[in-house]
Formats: C-alpha cells, structure tokens, sequence
C-alpha cells in the first residue's frame, strides 16, 4: 500500500512537472458558471534579428504579419515574418509594405547603383530611380514610378503598373520639390477605389499632365495635386494651370477659370464635386460649377455622409459662420469642430463667443464651457457626445448635454458596431483605465504616448466583448473585458478580432517575436479539462504553441 501511495505522488509529481514546463504560466479556473476565460496560444515567428532598424518597422493591415529593415555590416535586409532576405546595399521603403489582403510584400532594393522592385522575395527589373510604390485598394495591383538612363538631367520616367512599362515621361525627381519647384507627391499614381482604373501626373519638359487609364489629357502649365476619382469611380478630376489662371478638369472636361484653387472634392455619393475659388481678394465655394457667395475666408468644405448637404465656415469680418446649404448660423467669434451625424439629419459644432466656447446642435445652443475638446455623433445618431474643459487640470464628458464623467484626460471614445456600448480611456492621479458603458476598469500605467493605435479600444463584431493594450509595470498586456494575459516586453500591433470570440496580436518577448492567438470562452470548465487545454497544444514554425489560460469573475 505504502509503495502504490509513493508510486502515486511520484507519477502525479512528474505530470505536475510535464505540465508546467509545456504550459508554463498556465491558471486553472473553477466550475463557477459565472466566469468566463480566455485561451491564448503564442506561435513563434522567429528571434528578432540583433540588426533591426526599430522606426522601419511595419504591421500589415490585419495585424497578421510583420517586417522591418536590418542592418549586417554595411548592408541591408528586409526581415518579412521573421525570415531574413538578401542583403542590399540599401533599402527603399513604400508607406505601405503590405498589400491590403496581406497575400504581398513590395519594396525597393539597391545593388550597385541600381534600384528594383522586390516583390514577396522576387526580384524585378533593375532602374536608375524608383519611387512612389502604391497598392490598388483590393491589393491585387502595384503601380510605381521608374527612371532609365544614365544623367539624372536626362532621365525618362514611365509608370510600372504589375511590371508592365507605361510611356516615357521626364523625371520628376525623388523628394521635395520637383525640377519645376513643385511638390513631388503629386505625381503619385493613384487607383480608383474599386481598383479597377489608374491616373497619374506626369511631366514633360516645363508642362504637366494627366493620364486616365493610359490616355494623356491636355497639357497644362501646372497640375495643381495628385487626381481624385469620384467614390463610384466612373469620374476623375484635378486642378490645372492654364495662362496664370486656375481651372478644375472633370473627365477632360474644363472648368471656369480662378486665381487660385483649392480643396478639390467629390460628395459620398459622387454625384457632386466642390473646390474653394479664390478671386479678387475674396474666396468662395464652387458646387457642380455653381458659385456661392464671396467671403473673406472659406474653410474646412464638408459634405455630408449621403452627400445631400455642404457645411464650411466662412469669416465676416471679424466673425465667423457656419454656413450649410448655402445658410449662414449667426456670427460667432470663431468656428471651431463641427460633424454631421451618421445619418445626415443632425448637425453639431462648437463656438468661441466672448470667453466661453458653445455647443451648437441643430441650432440650438446647448452647454458653455472654457473651451470644448472634442465633439461627436454616436453611430445610431441619437446621442451628441463631447468633452470640455472648465478646470484647466480637468476634462468632462456630456452625453446629449448632461455631464456624466470627470476625468483629468479623456482619449477618443469608440463604440460597437451596433452603436449601444462606448468605451474610451480616461486618466485620473497618474493612471489609465478604460471605462466601458459608465464603468472603470483596472487602473495601468502611463504609455509613452497613449494615442498610438494599439491602445485604441476595440469591441468584437457583435458587441459582447472589449479588448485593448495596456501598460502594466513597463511592459504590455493584452486585456479583453478586464482578463489580462501576461505582460509581454512590447505589443506591436493593436488586437483584431478574427471573429465574435477570437482574436490576434503581435508581440515581442525576450527578443522573440509572436503572434498571440486568443479565444473567449464562456463555459470555463469546459475549457480548463485536461483534453481541452492538451487538444490546444501545436506544434508551428519547430515550436510548441503554447495555450496560456488565465479567467476572471464577472
């Protein structure tokens, strides 16, 4: 008997043992039916290279991948999901690595004074220059400049659209101004947004111009920016320069002719475009070719979600108004935020009037306060939201005028995609914590800066569930409704979620990168049986995915 007790502990001691090295970390709950757990599983992508340039580092759209640059030596390396690639002797970065499906990685290479495109580790063809690397928005196409030939001074450039040479323009240079002293940026390409069109800017000799889909426009003594496709993208337009006067080009189709132009723009809908005309001293609003009424100053043209209605603010005097749909609200010192509600129906701003700044809805003056901070609609457009500050070393929120919080900060606040829960991060006596529908959570520490985008709060797709980055002893944890995981040395990315109740991250611990795989389950008996937590074990890239399980009451 005594020999099966010692034979006993033995075995159990040796499971104990097995178990913690597999799992280590690892929180069993209890069968109390009110708590809820979460199940995290870490997949190794690799070590993080001892040559990485931090500032190169990207996250792709869905948070699912990673790269950066690397140095070894004196020469370059992209590191896409931990996997090294071939050594450059230097590295030209797009703003967007990813393609928007994540299914593509594109960058610039350099190798002895040439310049290629390296797409998912394929090499292209070899330049001179190479720049403005874009994606269409479905991520299926790539578009880039590239310049042949030998004297900068004689370069041609043509557009490179899935490898394929568009026709033969001048250089236009590679950053700040052009050789015609003019903003680079311009001569981006650009998709429409169902992908399936492309226009440009391009220059030739001391003119500029546009070209649709392969078709050059007339030429002009300037284009003004980069062209804008309408939303429904059957339109294309863009501002010229023509005999020292300014015009606006819709579908190849001329304007009327101002001073100056600016702020070119179509409507949601994409059945009206509107532009601020500068003329004699004087600005207006031009819609479809009509003009409004001159004022000393126009500013900050917006049209309205279904693209019925225009607001902007325009100066009288020493006032201001706001004026919408061609009426003007009474004059007020200044104009500072004003938003359309979701639906189009509602029309919030504040104003500055002697001392006291003022919230505007519908017309109606509602709440004076020191100054207001920031101001919105919830999603169903039944509540006006914003903060203001009365104590310099405070911060309130009112919901529909009546102040229901007081913080030292409040962050920007996010809802559910069904518009009934909020949450946001406010700050009292040095620490952070997220207040979801009117309740604090845990207190955290203070990031280095609170408004990057992984710390932005998110809910799942049905509502039931918040996630967010926090701080916590200078390190971070990922938090879904109020259950921590582990403190990780750096979360990269903001948490998505996959489905109603999973979701990912990525992270770096002890120089190792990983994604963090998180699942919410209700049942948490269910989910702490020793077949559950063995079924989770994998084994990816060489290593045990290791489910990490941690619960908390609710």
């Amino acid at each position: 008997m005594k020999k099966f007790k010692k034979n006993w502990f033995i075995g159990f001691s040796l499971f104990v043992f097995l178990l913690s090295s597999f799992w280590p970390g690892l929180v069993l709950a209890g069968n109390d039916e009110n708590k809820k757990s979460i199940a995290i599983k870490e997949i190794s992508l690799a070590k993080i290279h001892p040559g990485m340039v931090r500032e190169t580092l990207q996250i792709s759209p869905k948070g699912n991948r990673v790269v950066y640059v690397a140095k070894s030596g004196e020469k370059y390396l992209m590191v896409v999901d931990g996997l090294a690639g071939q050594e450059y002797d230097g590295i030209h970065l797009p703003k967007s690595i990813f393609s928007s499906d994540e299914k593509t990685a594109i960058y610039g290479a350099w190798r002895d004074k040439k310049i290629f495109a390296v797409i998912n580790g394929q090499e292209g063809k070899p330049y001179k220059k190479m720049s403005l690397i874009i994606y269409s928005p479905d991520g299926q196409k790539i578009a880039y400049w590239a310049a042949a030939g030998e004297k900068d001074a004689e370069l041609k450039a043509m557009v490179v659209v899935d490898g394929k040479e568009g026709p033969a323009y001048d250089w236009f240079g590679e950053s700040g101004p052009g050789p015609l002293g003019r903003d680079v940026k311009k001569y981006q390409p650009v998709f429409s947004l169902d992908s399936s069109r492309l226009a440009y800017v391009a220059l030739s000799g001391k003119q500029e111009l546009v070209v649709v889909d392969g078709k050059e426009g007339a030429r002009y003594d300037e284009i003004g920016s980069f062209p804008i496709f309408s939303p429904d993208s059957k339109k294309v337009a863009y501002m010229a320069k023509k005999g020292g006067q300014w015009l606006v080009v819709v579908n190849g189709v001329e304007g009327k002719k101002y001073e100056r132009i600016e702020n070119l723009m179509f409507s949601p809908d994409g059945q009206r475009i509107a532009y601020i005309a500068f003329r004699n001293d004087s600005q207006l609003v031009v819609v479809n070719g009509t003009e409004e009424p001159e004022y000393r100053m126009v500013d900050r043209v917006t049209f309205s979600p279904d693209g019925q209605h225009l607001a902007y603010v325009a100066d009288i005097g020493q006032k201001q108004v706001l004026v919408v749909d061609g009426k003007e609200s009474k004059q007020y010192d200044m104009i500072n935020h004003f938003v359309f509600s979701p639906d189009s129906r509602h029309l919030a701003f504040s104003v500055l009037d002697g001392q006291k700044e003022i919230v505007v809805v519908d017309g109606a003056e509602k709440g004076q306060h020191r100054f207001v901070v920031s101001l919105n609609f919830s999603p169903d457009s039944q509540k006006i939201i914003y903060t203001g500050r009365d104590d310099m070393d405070k911060v309130d929120l009112f919901i529909n005028g009546d102040k229901v919080k007081t913080y030292e900060e409040i962050s920007t606040w996010v809802f559910s995609p069904d518009g009934k829960r909020m949450a946001y991060w406010a700050r009292r006596n040095g620490k952070n914590f997220i207040v979801v529908d009117g309740v604090e959570g845990q207190a955290y520490d203070l990031p280095d800066y609170l408004y990057q985008a992984k710390y932005e709060p998110l809910f799942s797709f049905d509502g039931q569930h918040l996630a967010y980055v926090a701080v916590k002893k200078g390190k971070n944890v990922v938090a879904v409704d109020g259950i921590e995981s582990k403190e990780y040395d750096e979360i990269l990315s903001p948490v998505v979620f996959d489905s109603a109740s999973k979701f990912h991250c990525l992270a770096i611990n002890q120089n190792e990168l990983f994604k963090v795989e998180g699942t919410i389950i209700q049942d948490s008996s269910e989910a702490h049986s020793a077949e559950r937590v063995l079924s989770n074990c994998q084994v990816i890239n060489g290593r045990l995915g290791r489910p990490d399980l941690f619960s908390a009451s609710f």
